[in-house]
């Protein structure tokens, strides 16, 4: 094979990159235990999170749909992503989310069940 010129890409970049993330699928589905720490941090951050959402609430629904469109949904829809990853993990954030939700904020956020 010849020189690759700068600036250009490798041809197998995709394939690699596919390659990868499916070697990262495979080992997320292995049965992970996460430690106190992990969990204390998932929970800390997910109360962060709920925070953020809240926050972002006290605009108007108006102010936050155009916030939406702005990212293309990457803030509003993220976010309320984000605080569902954290619920399935920690229970207090789960917790939180029934008894105090981000009042005003637009995101679709799945409440985990009781």
């Amino acid at each position: 094979m010849g020189a690759v010129e700068a600036g250009a890409t490798d041809p197998l970049a995709p394939m690699l990159g596919l390659l990868s993330a499916r070697r990262a699928v495979v080992v997320l589905e292995e049965k992970m235990e996460l430690n106190e720490t992990v969990q204390a941090k998932v929970a800390e951050a997910g109360e962060l999170l709920i925070r953020a959402a809240a926050v972002l609430g006290t605009l108007s629904r108006f102010e936050q749909q155009a916030l939406s469109a702005a990212t293309e949904g990457k803030l509003i829809d993220s976010l309320a992503w984000a605080i569902e990853g954290a619920a399935m993990l920690s229970p207090a954030v789960g917790n939180s989310l029934r008894t105090h939700p981000p009042a005003g904020f637009v995101g679709d956020i799945v409440k985990p069940r009781s």
